[in-house]
């Protein structure tokens, strides 16, 4: 018997991206048993979008709580045994359920997989036939995000587990989550480009010291974890990561000598190369400090 699959959808205001998510969830060769869009107290037309799925997609409404209450409510309301994870401006490859459950066969001790991104526009799916599957470990989550939430396939057991994503976290919850599943069971990726990521301008780089401070709480509870305590070296990588991203968030929100100062610190915490399997570009550290400092002392000027 295949076994059954529940897509949680969370959205707040994307109705003009919903559609395509659910219209990518319901074309799936492994059609799900339902889609749940949870919709998080929408105030633009998502509720109209939605209702031209009526009778293909269950409909949760609430007041705004935010991305994790909003996969919360989806988790408790799915039947499937296995819980698939779609941001609402996200796609999936119409083979994506189909290969992950494939996995899931050959691999039955699996209880999270997920699989590789891209975000390159215009949308063009790559033929994906018997992708390879690459453990993933609690530690190398704890380091940095190595995979994105819609991509994610996992047992719904894994949240009676481990609990539910944190309401109190406001980004990186996904990362907090997917740290807890990995040190209780095995985890992996398929090594194909099964999920479609949006790259959107959004808020997150108007709070740039809200989102280093999350991210700095998750890197703390999961070194807290007895797994992964005492990992002194572990931990000061995952934090030259955390300050590289940062970094960056600095830079994009206009803050030139925030992100200098925090591109300098990931040197200084981590002054080895970063692997190259964690970075995609080699001495990325020094090169953005480089170009934060430009930023400082010769900022470009725009004509008037």
């Amino acid at each position: 018997m295949t076994p059954t699959v529940s897509v949680v959808i969370p959205t707040y205001n994307y109705g003009r991206y919903v559609g395509e998510a659910i219209d990518s969830a319901l074309a799936q060769s492994a059609p799900p048993h339902e889609v749940i869009v949870v919709d998080d107290g929408s105030t633009d037309d998502t509720p109209a979008v939605l209702a031209r799925y009526a009778g293909r997609v269950r409909v949760i409404r609430q007041a705004n709580a935010g991305l994790s209450a909003a996969r919360n409510a989806g988790i408790r309301a799915a039947g499937g045994e296995w819980v698939a994870f779609l941001d609402s401006d996200d796609a999936f490859h119409p083979r994506k359920l189909e290969l992950q459950l494939a996995a899931a066969a050959r691999r039955p001790d699996l209880h999270l997989i997920a699989t590789d991104a891209f975000s390159a526009e215009p949308l063009a799916w790559a033929a994906a036939d018997d992708p390879p599957l690459a453990a993933v470990s609690a530690p190398d989550i704890a380091v940095r995000t190595v995979f994105p939430p819609s991509s994610v396939l996992a047992r719904r057991a894994c949240f009676a587990a481990v609990g539910l994503f944190d309401p109190d976290l406001r980004s990186v919850e996904d990362r907090d989550m997917w740290v807890r599943v990995a040190v209780r069971f095995p985890t992996a990726v398929l090594a194909a480009p099964l999920t479609w990521v949006r790259q959107t301008p959004g808020s997150m780089s108007r709070h740039p010291e809200r989102m280093e401070r999350f991210d700095r709480l998750v890197i703390a509870r999961s070194f807290a974890l007895p797994e992964l305590h005492r990992r002194w070296r572990l931990r000061r990588r995952a934090t030259a990561h955390m300050l590289l991203s940062s970094a960056y968030t600095f830079l994009t929100a206009g803050r030139p000598a925030a992100a200098a100062v925090r591109a300098a610190k990931a040197l200084a915490v981590w002054p080895l190369p970063l692997p190259a399997d964690e970075v995609h570009t080699p001495f990325v550290r020094g090169r953005l400090l480089l170009r934060s400092l430009l930023e400082v002392f010769a900022p470009r000027r725009v004509p008037a």
